[in-house]
């Protein structure tokens, strides 16, 4: 099977109600990360979820990408922390900027 499912977010952090139409609290983003982390999904780059797309390797059925849009701070902030608790793909040099 060549598909997998990749997940979009965007907004993620504790922002005014008007502004959370496609934001999600950092507390449902990290309740996310663990479901998936307890139901052992295995968390793939994009490279490598094109690489699965267009045949040149087969990635494990559990397999799924995440896509942080827009390259806010909340991504550093709110994300980053708890992507890296849960999953095995980890980035190590990124700091979250000063408030």
């Amino acid at each position: 099977m060549k598909e997998i499912p990749i997940l979009l977010y965007q907004n993620i952090g504790d922002y005014p109600e008007d502004m959370m139409e496609d934001g999600l609290l950092p507390r449902s983003f990290e309740r996310q990360m663990r479901f998936l982390s307890a139901n052992s999904y295995k968390v793939v780059s994009l490279s490598q979820a094109v690489d699965h797309f267009n045949g040149r390797t087969k990635l494990d059925a559990n397999s799924l990408a995440i896509t942080i849009d827009g390259g806010y701070r909340d991504a550093f902030c709110n994300v980053l922390p708890v992507y890296l608790r849960h999953t095995t793909s980890m980035l190590h040099s990124l700091s979250c900027p000063a408030a």
